[in-house]
């Protein structure tokens, strides 16, 4: 058999195989009793024989008794219809005679790593042609040489011109893509050698994975140039990594494939992950083990083949040799004095005590001669492999420490017991406090605790400890006033307000904000006038005269930044009116204010800007203008942070940590979006608008999320409202970064509720809330004596005012002396995820509006999402007046209409739908019917241009179905609506919601199930009981005396004709989960049985608790044997079987059995 220059050997017979004894498992066999002497005592196993897909041109075997001897070799030209990219392994050759041409495989990959298809997908590949060569010669040697020759001719004609399938594109069909790599890290250098590919579009690195698409790749020269040649049709990612530095490359843009074309991509650059410079390293970060410390095989399980050869490690059993060496006490790597190449064992495995396996700790020891207390260091832990394993990382203290940082169960590649020194690559960016470390000796400990298989483990690739970023150090307030004062023009050590405010004036509002920061500097006064005088043009289109003082705002009140400025506000700040000129640029949210007097009714259309609103700002020095009858009344008191608006992010830190058998936890900080820069966008008669930026860079460090930002707000001209959005971008080659939360909060004062325009409700004050009883969670209040004794006895939680996206197009509050209304108003969502079902808060008490442009709420952190007048606005969407390029107008957005079933739209009664104003860009088209399960996605991929429409004609859904429903519970519409809900218990209701249609938001619904089954659980019988009445509206755990436990649900149901051998179908369609488990059985006993089915841990959407009726849905497909059921009375168990939380359960949105198939 003959792989490569350097592996070849007369292979084992069958018989060999068969009279030989099998070792771990059955593909290893230990040669006992062989044929040929020189095989005996040697392993064999196929694996060992594996090969890089980039190596894997031609294998095959030459006979070793015919005369001439013949060769028969499997030729591969091309890998472009292989899976994983260049460096994924597969089989070759291998004993029992056998050559394998592999198109792919899970082989060093994991199971996921296969093509798995959906029903109705569509799906077309074509895997080769594979060229199968023999020849004859009288030596091997020769006829070895004339198969390279053979693989060089057929790799050069490659694509072949006569293969006439219509899927296989011949050279003139395809095209080339060509351009030069950089690096830079700390300084910019060409990318030598790196590997340079094209596969689907996807993340960084996602290629490993890859294996429905092709895949294009080449290698750099020694200036970084590439050229991929021969590529087909198509629109793929370009991705990169270069041998020698860490991480993955992901150029931004998709890159589109024609026949005959050639696309340049001129110069690219790629930065890879790093905070601040490398105090130590471990390895070489080349995506392999290679460089560790790789022992011999135990002499008694040896290949030859392999003795003194590069790749050593293809020994059988090299795991096993860990506990040879460390048979008490774990490897421990000391920095500056160890050698990764002979102390660095190559896989980190569980040790090897009597017949089972134990996990293992190894010790990383450095020493730091400084420590910055208040800094961050970062921990890099690049791993080539991993399977069934969980790396827990400790720092300083081990025994009795929670980790610092765990991977969780991660990778099923199986390298380790395949003999490959590598699997899959992955990255993981460990944040380390200053105050974890010690000036002296430091020990960072690396567990892996999975125990029970000599196979479950890691391989690590590189291991590097970065510094603080450089020129950083521990944020302190003269440093913050240094950098702002680079801003303004003046050179005071520490600024004065003139530096900061910029006033902009549309003639009825007045808005000041404070540059650079972005956010609103001073309280707004809403002024209502029985009549308003003519606007003076001269005066910049502001009022003749000016207010008298508003009530409750001090020197002290005005204060920004820091209290050091209280006071100290001049009017020498920048003045823009919309008269003055000359500046010339996506909408999100625009806020109103409207009145009509202190008396009266307040406007049911709050969007209709009434020539009777006046916005002014308060003056220190202001008059009552003559001639009117001027009311002033005071729209906000409070400030958030000393700030009236802040635009304010909610990122969630890379500090993960697992509570035993508990849910993922992550730790996160509010960051206030304060930016850097100013600039004017746009400023004309008619339109002025702003723009505050901050741009991220690695002196950063991991302090400030690593985000690009542009804060921007617009006025315009005669309306008494003021526009805010935000622009987020994060660059390639930046850390990563979970977004949890991301809004504009507003803080008013304490007026009346107006929310989603339907449900009004007198609100308690800050300080009534204060005074109240915290119930299960901080936000959750029962009030006490509060200022209206009407809300006396009352619960209130902000949660009971979340809303649907699609029913939040405005709320706010209306003031309950002045009848002023002030109004968040989001006419489109096109920049909100999860859909128009996903929930977000909206308005809630401490005088609080959300403009939330992405949030976890009611769906949890895995969710990653894009940010964020009623009638009059939407119809004006998209705005023709926002300027950044980001942004785009109507006649840049495409209409899709289609008959049939982030832009979302509702069918008409004929099916027929329309989705309008849709950004530029690549789509799939998705789709979910109430009353119907499952859900739709289109088989293309939509690609969107500036103003065209897009006719996808009609197209059909075929939900899941095998049969006509057997029996069912509920409604498949998504929410537990339909299902049972309680009244609240007496002491925690909340009025509002009496005889409501959402009664499912009164406080504490999840405990009311103890109370209608203290002692049995819900037994649901089909054709007797009603869902309206008998399902409990959320399957929570009950509580009892010494906490809560699981709960199982039965549901009984008769069968006749039951078919044996048959398979059913038991549909479950859950429309929420919070750290929950549904073990399912048929008719056994939950108690002495394993079960049938059950979901493992899902969710983390918490609805339950924030008085949602749905959270995400999950659809779950069961086959059910026939011969599980009875003929008669069968009996379906469902327990929720995690018990360790209040809120742990699932809410149904539908269940049904099916028929066999006919």
């Amino acid at each position: 058999m003959v792989i490569s220059d350097d592996k070849q050997r007369i292979m084992p017979t069958n018989m060999d195989l068969k009279t030989g004894q099998h070792l771990s498992y059955k593909e290893a066999i230990l040669i006992t009793n062989s044929s040929n002497p020189r095989l005996r005592g040697e392993v064999d196993d196929k694996y060992q024989y594996s090969c890089e897909n980039k190596d894997n041109r031609v294998h095959g075997w030459i006979s070793s008794k015919s005369n001439p001897q013949i060769g028969f070799w499997v030729i591969t030209p091309s890998d472009e219809f292989r899976s994983g990219g260049p460096v994924k392994q597969d089989l070759t050759s291998h004993a029992s005679s056998t050559s394998l041409a592999i198109f792919f495989s899970v082989h060093y990959a994991g199971e996921d790593f296969g093509v798995r298809l959906r029903g109705g997908e569509w799906w077309n590949k074509v895997f080769g042609p594979v060229f199968m060569y023999l020849n004859s010669d009288s030596d091997s040697t020769s006829i070895w040489k004339d198969a390279k020759r053979q693989a060089s001719q057929e790799t050069k004609n490659w694509p072949y011109d006569f293969p006439l399938s219509r899927d296989f594109p011949h050279s003139n069909q395809r095209g080339t893509v060509t351009g030069r790599l950089f690096v830079n890290d700390s300084v910019i250098t060409p990318a030598i050698s790196a590997y340079v590919g094209l596969a689907q579009p996807g993340d960084a690195g996602s290629w490993q994975t890859n294996s429905k698409g092709y895949q294009f790749w080449s290698r750099s020269d020694e200036r970084g140039h590439f050229s991929i040649k021969s590529v087909r049709e198509g629109i793929y990612n370009l991705y990169a990594w270069v041998p020698g530095v860490i991480g993955d490359y992901k150029h931004h843009a998709d890159i589109i494939v024609r026949p005959g074309s050639q696309v340049g991509m001129g110069n690219i650059t790629y930065t890879p992950p790093r905070n601040g410079p490398t105090l130590w390293e471990i390895g070489i970060p080349d995506r392999t083990a290679a460089e560790f410390y790789v022992p011999d095989p135990a002499p008694h399980l040896v290949n030859r083949l392999y003795v003194n050869h590069t790749e050593k490690y293809r020994q059988y059993g090299l795991w096993d040799r860990y506990t040879d060496l460390y048979p008490d006490q774990d490897l421990i790597y000391t920095v500056g004095v160890s050698d990764y190449r002979r102390d660095w064992f190559f896989a980190h495995v569980n040790r090897r005590v009597n017949t089972s396996y134990v996990p293992t700790t190894w010790q990383i020891v450095f020493n730091m001669s400084k420590v910055i207390r208040r800094g961050r260091y970062t921990l890099r832990i690049a791993l080539a492999s991993s399977n069934m394993a969980e790396i827990q990382v400790r720092i300083n203290k081990f025994k009795g420490a929670r980790p610092h940082f765990s991977t969780g169960l991660i990778g099923k590649d199986n390298a380790i017991a395949r003999h490959g020194i590598h699997g899959l690559h992955s990255l993981y960016n460990v944040t380390i406090l200053g105050a974890q470390l010690v000036e002296g000796t430091n020990t960072i400990y690396l567990r892996q605790s999975r125990p029970s298989s000599p196979f479950i483990g890691v391989m690590y690739d590189y291991i590097r400890f970065e510094a603080l970023p450089q020129n950083s150090s521990a944020p302190n307030i003269s440093n913050a006033c240094a950098s702002i004062n680079t801003i303004g023009s003046r050179t005071d050590p520490v600024p004065t307000l003139m530096e900061f405010l910029v006033h902009l004036d549309s003639g009825i509002i007045k808005l000041t904000l404070v540059k650079p920061s972005g956010t609103i500097a001073r309280p707004a006064a809403i002024i209502a006038m029985d009549e308003i005088k003519d606007v003076d043009s001269n005066n910049g289109g502001g009022l003749q005269g000016v207010a008298r003082p508003i009530r409750g705002f001090s020197g002290d009140a005005a204060g920004l930044l820091d209290p050091y400025y209280n006071g100290r506000f001049k009017e020498q700040a920048t003045n823009c009116t919309l008269s003055e000129l000359q500046r010339d640029e996506k909408a999100s949210t625009i806020v109103v204010a409207n009145s009509e007097g202190r008396e009266g009714k307040v406007p049911t259309n709050a969007v209709e800007h009434s020539s009777k609103v006046v916005n002014a700002f308060f003056e220190d020095h202001a008059v009552e203008s003559p001639g009117t009858d001027v009311k002033p009344m005071c729209l906000t008191d409070v400030f958030l942070e000393k700030n009236l608006v802040s635009l304010a992010m909610e990122f969630f830190m890379e500090s993960l940590m697992f509570l035993e058998e508990r849910c993922l936890m992550a730790s996160y900080a509010i960051c206030r979006l304060h930016c850097t820069s100013f600039n004017f966008i746009a400023q004309t008669e008619d339109r002025i608008e702003v723009s505050f930026t901050s741009t991220w860079n690695v002196s950063h460090g991991e302090n400030v999320a690593p985000l690009n930002i542009d804060k921007r707000y617009i006025i315009l001209r005669g309306v008494s409202s003021f526009y805010s959005y935000a622009i987020f971008e994060h660059l390639e080659g930046w850390p990563a970064v979970n977004i949890g939360e991301a809004r504009i909060v507003f803080k008013l004062d304490e007026n009346i509720d107006a929310y989603c325009q339907r449900q009004e409700k007198e609100m308690p004050t800050t300080n009534d809330r204060e005074k109240g009883r915290t119930l299960d969670f901080k936000e959750a209040v029962v009030l006490e004596n509060p200022s209206n004794p009407t809300l006396q006895g009352e619960m209130d939680v902000k949660y009971q005012y979340s809303c649907n996206t699609k029913d939040n197009r405005i709320h706010g509050w209306i003031s309950s002396e002045s009848k002023v209304g002030f109004w968040v108003i989001r006419p489109s969502d096109e920049f909100q995820g999860g859909g128009p079902l996903k929930r977000d808060l909206t308005s809630h008490a401490s005088s609080t509006s959300l403009a939330m442009f992405l949030s976890n709420h009611y769906v949890g952190v895995r969710v990653r999402v894009r940010n964020g007048e009623m009638l009059k606005e939407t119809k004006k969407w998209p705005y023709d007046f926002p300027t950044s390029i980001d942004y785009f107008h109507a006649d840049q957005r495409d209409v899709i209409t289609c008959l049939g079933n982030h832009f979302w739209t509702q069918t008409d009664e004929t099916g027929s739908f329309t989705i309008t104003s849709v950004r530029a860009g690549k789509y799939n088209l998705y789709a979910w019917v109430p009353t119907v399960l499952g859900d739709f996605k289109h088989e293309f991929n939509i690609l969107i241009k500036p103003g065209n429409k897009v006719e996808l004609g009609d197209i059909v859904y075929r939900p899941p179905r095998n049969v006509p429903t057997l029996r069912e519970i509920g409604i498949a519409d998504r929410t537990a609506t339909e299902f049972y809900i309680l009244d609240p218990k007496p002491a925690l209701v909340k009025k509002l919601f009496i005889n409501h249609n959402d009664k499912y938001r009164q406080y504490g619904l999840w405990e009311r199930y103890a109370h209608l089954y203290p002692d049995q659980d819900l037994t649901y019988i089909v054709g007797k009981n009603d869902y309206h009445k008998h399902w409990f509206f959320s399957h929570v755990n009950r509580k009892g005396k010494r906490g809560y436990k699981p709960t199982t649900w039965k549901i009984i149901f008769d069968a006749l004709n039951v078919t044996r051998g048959a398979n059913y179908t038991l549909r479950l369609a859950l429309d929420y989960a919070q750290c929950a488990n549904i073990q399912i059985w048929i008719n056994d006993d939950p108690n002495d049985n394993i079960p049938h089915f059950e979901t493992g841990r899902i969710g983390k959407d918490n609805a339950i608790a924030r008085h949602g009726i749905h959270g995400l849905y999950w659809l779950y497909s069961i086959n059910v044997d026939g011969y599980k059921l009875a003929h008669g009375t069968n009996t379906i168990y469902l327990k929720q079987s995690l018990q360790f939380g209040t809120f742990n359960g699932v809410l149904y949105d539908y269940i049904c059995l099916e028929a066999p198939p006919t």
